[in-house]
């Protein structure tokens, strides 16, 4: 597919494209989603099931941070602290029921951050993370309203994923949930409630990025640490550790030969960083996500022809970079149009995404959107993300989203 612009929409400052949904936020601090509505992920009150241009969400304004997961949930952060979520439920209101418009959620005022990654979904309140969801605690039955996981500890970055959460602490780190493949770090494989999180030490923590197989449901985590080394614990399958095996491991594992790292991106069978511009792969590779120009799996990174980077992103089995010169790339899977080459060709190496020569950032989901230095906001793959006013075609190339 070849990018389309999303008309209208010429002052977005954030765009984060969700599973075959979409939202940004606009620079008069009001946000706009558009693609599907299955849980009334859209905010906008109707019931539609799909709607193929922006939609103001119904009743918000002063929006600070703008959070969606993969799946039908999303969350904000207004000036002032106050946190309200809308689509698929539990929202952290203390009702189990979805909604179509935002609600508030209860016990998160004063909130500064949110994290999350459906079906759970948190908020850093003062010291405290607070979470909320499905899946959120080993074993435990979904919350409805937000539980504290962390009581007198600062946690300045957190990334929880479906099974698992792991959040900074000014002492090292911490996780809790599920611990199958010993994705917590704690050198077990004994899963770990609210109140018993695992704590362990990994200096100069300066991000986090976890993920989990849908199809395994066995997780990861990967931090940046130390001055740009990469480390993961967790399931090691399809080699997603990058440290030259396919071992578990529940403690961390260094990647090999990574050093600068300032961008970590995973997805559920590869990950790629970003050192400086240079940007390096590694993981399945089944359709070329690694961007080597082979569909071998790569157990160590390797380094892709992209030096120039400025972000680099992951989903599934595609991966995307914008770069210095505004122009976009993409690798990996070709179905539905995703790499926005005019085709849908599996692609090896990073391909030119059309038409697009001032990009500043991308995200990656079903569909692909970027936003241009214009603020505008071009997507490309599958219909019901696009925003373009049409969910009948999957352009293979970007299109612009119709603003009404």
């Amino acid at each position: 597919a070849t990018p389309v612009a999303v008309s209208g929409l010429t002052d977005a400052v954030f765009v984060v494209a969700s599973h075959q949904h979409t939202c940004a936020r606009r620079a008069t601090g009001d946000v706009v989603c558009w693609g599907t509505h299955d849980h009334g992920e859209l905010g906008d009150g109707s019931d539609s099931v799909s709607v193929p241009f922006p939609v103001p969400v119904t009743g918000l304004t002063n929006v600070q941070t703008l959070r969606a997961g993969s799946g039908g949930r999303q969350c904000v952060v207004r000036t002032g602290g106050e946190v309200r979520c809308w689509g698929d439920a539990p929202l952290g209101d203390g009702s189990a029921s979805a909604s179509a418009t935002p609600v508030v959620v209860s016990g998160a005022a004063g909130a500064t951050s949110l994290g999350g990654y459906a079906p759970a979904t948190c908020a850093r309140v003062g010291t405290e993370l607070r979470c909320w969801g499905r899946d959120l605690l080993a074993g435990a039955a979904p919350s409805n309203t937000p539980i504290a996981t962390v009581s007198s500890t600062a946690a300045p970055a957190h990334g929880p994923s479906a099974r698992h959460h792991c959040w900074v602490t000014a002492g090292g780190l911490r996780c809790l949930g599920n611990n199958d493949a010993g994705e917590l770090g704690d050198g077990t494989t004994t899963d770990a409630p609210a109140g018993v999180a695992a704590a362990f030490t990994l200096p100069s923590i300066t991000s986090l990025a976890v993920a989990t197989s849908p199809a395994f449901l066995r997780g990861r985590t990967c931090a940046v640490y130390d001055g740009g080394r990469v480390a993961c614990w967790g399931s090691n399958l399809g080699s997603v550790f990058g440290d030259g095996t396919t071992s578990d491991s529940s403690t961390p594992v260094d990647a090999t030969g990574l050093t600068g790292v300032t961008e970590l991106a995973t997805a559920d069978l590869h990950t790629c960083s970003r050192s400086g511009g240079q940007v390096h792969c590694w993981g399945l590779n089944f359709y070329g996500e690694v961007g080597d120009g082979t569909t071998t799996q790569r157990s160590a990174p390797v380094a892709t022809s992209i030096t120039n980077a400025v972000s680099v992103a992951t989903h599934s089995s595609v991966s995307c970079a914008a770069l210095a010169t505004g122009g976009l790339r993409c690798w990996g899977r070709g179905a539905g149009g995703r790499l926005g080459t005019g085709t849908y060709t599996d692609l090896t190496s990073p391909g030119v995404v059309d038409g697009v020569s001032n990009a500043v950032e991308v995200s990656v989901a079903d569909s692909v959107c970027a936003r241009l230095a214009t603020n505008e906001v071009v997507c490309w793959g599958l219909r019901s993300g696009l925003g373009n006013a049409d969910y009948t075609t999957s352009p293979r190339v970007p299109v612009t989203a119709a603003l009404p």
